[in-house]
């Protein structure tokens, strides 16, 4: 095989896996940066022995934010875990947001990884150094940006079927996005109803897949604003 064909390969493959190539690529270098970010504010009290006490009450008392704080708990308690689940994160939200405008549009992946690290540094400490924030602010934004993805493949082929198996996990994806933050618990259900409604109204149509997170995001609420810190207030 000559130099030239073994190069237009090369151009060939990365042509066709460039938008892999890039998520690798940011995963990587949020690892690195995960694994350097110390702890800090309320990372040392999640970390201690009052995390797990935390976890052994079921939160009760506290919130309804049993993911979130479950993850923070986890999460202080391991860098490795830590990296790994900060890198994943932020691989799939750029990767999420590229393909919600264009799923081949790699200059809107590398435009918004540059715009994120370009943020005034105390946007970054409260969203990506501090555990709490990063998992209450932008991990919600990683599982909307991914229910934004199946609502858009939704419209766009007028009734995608979805089987029942992917039905219950977009169950499942609303559930679980409704107990990190209370706001966000409450623009799942309000994001599924407005769903329903407007692919009625436009499309005629029963929506199985918004039924679905309606479904999920609506159990989700119910557990969250059940816990009794709530009748505190």
């Amino acid at each position: 095989m000559s130099d030239i064909q073994e190069k237009d390969e090369l151009t060939s493959f990365v042509q066709q896996h460039r938008l892999s190539l890039v998520s690798l690529l940011v995963f990587v270098a949020f690892f690195a940066l995960a694994w350097l970010f110390p702890y800090t504010a309320d990372d040392w009290w999640w970390g201690s022995y009052r995390g797990v006490d935390m976890i052994k009450a079921s939160f009760d008392g506290y919130n309804g934010r049993y993911l979130s704080n479950t993850l923070v708990v986890f999460l202080t308690r391991s860098v490795v875990f830590r990296s790994l689940f900060g890198a994943a994160v932020m691989t799939i939200l750029f990767y999420q947001i590229a393909r919600f405008f264009d799923d081949k549009s790699l200059w809107l992946y590398a435009c918004a990884f540059a715009l994120f690290i370009s943020a005034p540094a105390g946007f970054l400490a409260q969203t990506l150094v501090w555990i709490s924030g990063f998992v209450n602010y932008l991990f919600p934004v990683m599982l909307i940006m991914l229910m934004l993805n199946i609502s858009l493949k939704t419209l766009s082929y007028g009734g995608y079927k979805y089987t029942t198996l992917r039905l219950i996990g977009i169950a499942f994806l609303g559930f679980f996005t409704s107990l990190i933050l209370e706001n966000v618990t409450i623009f799942t259900v309000g994001f599924a109803i407005s769903m329903i409604v407007f692919v009625h109204i436009r499309q005629k149509r029963r929506d199985a897949v918004h039924i679905s997170y309606f479904i999920g995001s609506s159990l989700g609420a119910l557990v969250m604003f059940t816990n009794s810190g709530y009748s505190v207030m």
